[in-house]
């Protein structure tokens, strides 16, 4: 259901209705975030109503995976990340959110936290480092 989803909402680009976006966000907080899951999101985070319909319990959802993405990043594909890799796709999702001031903190904090991860996947990959330019 999630590779229609992805195929859908590529598709439709800003076509698709902000009724059905929010629907297609409300599910997705209800599954795990998995690279498909994080594809379509990223999918999504490119249509014009994003900012306004996803919701802020997501954007946490999203920014307490990030760790857990990172370090899996780290631990089994650093070196051969292809573009279809969870960890981009969420740093895209995160740089193309309006994250307010509360949020931000939030995102702050991870960054801080895992500053070291973050610098050497600056160096080592080219496309992660393109991604987290675009989120900063």
């Amino acid at each position: 259901a999630i590779y229609a989803l992805v195929h859908l909402g590529f598709q439709m680009g800003d076509e698709l209705r902000p009724e059905h976006l929010a629907k297609i966000l409300e599910a997705l907080y209800k599954s795990d975030i998995t690279t498909a899951t994080s594809q379509l999101l990223f999918i999504l985070s490119c249509h014009n109503e994003f900012n306004s319909v996803i919701s802020e319990v997501h954007i946490h959802k999203i920014l307490q995976n990030l760790p857990i993405s990172l370090q899996s990043h780290i631990n089994s594909c650093e070196k051969s990340c292809s573009m279809n890799c969870k960890l981009l796709y969420q740093i895209r999702t995160l740089a193309n959110l309006n994250i307010d001031d509360k949020d931000n903190e939030l995102f702050t904090n991870c960054l801080c936290q895992h500053v070291g991860s973050f610098k050497m996947l600056l160096v080592k990959n080219d496309d992660i480092s393109k991604s987290v330019l675009w989120l900063l």
